[in-house]
């Protein structure tokens, strides 16, 4: 988005929506090991161990922390739910997206399970949300339903997979960089 925005001079608000690859993951706080599962969705270990080191190298190419893929995973409606109150605060658009950056580094490079209501904490306390509040949406069943209504709408409208950009209405699937400056060149354009 930075090179979009120097190139055509926009200016963007981003708002993370929900979308639950594998709704048949087991609820929190249960969680399973990612290893086996991802090895199962990706059709054997083989696999996975061949996919590991390109992602490693992307990871390291972006200047990223290690990419940590060994630990535990489950349903991740709970940090959802955690995203869907960010919306809900002043500046939803910058709370979002530091909660999102704080949620990923919970998983990809400390291998923590969203299932992990500590592992969601740090991340809420990273973002700056209020802890007492991020406990209380954890410890309840607040934004479930608006989690699990909006992820049903994504699926109507076609999504399948992730990562989806939905710039003014057009949705753009996987975002490539190439991808992201044509639909923001036509942007800048109208």
């Amino acid at each position: 988005m930075a090179a979009a925005a120097e190139e055509h001079g926009l200016e963007f608000e981003v708002e993370w929506s929900p979308f639950i690859l594998d709704p048949s993951l087991p609820m929190p706080p249960t969680t399973i090991d990612k290893v086996e599962y991802l090895s199962g969705r990706l059709g054997g270990k083989a696999t996975l161990d061949g996919m590991m080191p390109v992602l490693i190298k992307m990871f390291e190419d972006e200047g990223l922390p290690a990419l940590k893929y060994e630990g535990q995973t489950g349903h991740p409606i709970d940090g959802h739910r955690l995203l869907d109150y960010a919306r809900t605060l002043p500046d939803p658009h910058r709370t979002q997206t530091a909660l999102k950056d704080a949620l990923l580094t919970q998983y990809f490079h400390h291998g923590r399970s969203m299932t992990d209501h500590d592992a969601l904490l740090s991340a809420a306390e990273v973002a700056g949300l209020d802890l007492a509040r991020a406990k209380a949406v954890l410890a309840s069943d607040a934004h479930k339903d608006e989690v699990l209504d909006r992820h049903a709408q994504a699926k109507a409208s076609g999504i399948s997979a992730v990562p989806v950009y939905r710039i003014n209405g057009e949705i753009i699937p996987g975002g490539s960089q190439a991808e992201f400056l044509k639909a923001f060149g036509k942007l800048a354009a109208q």
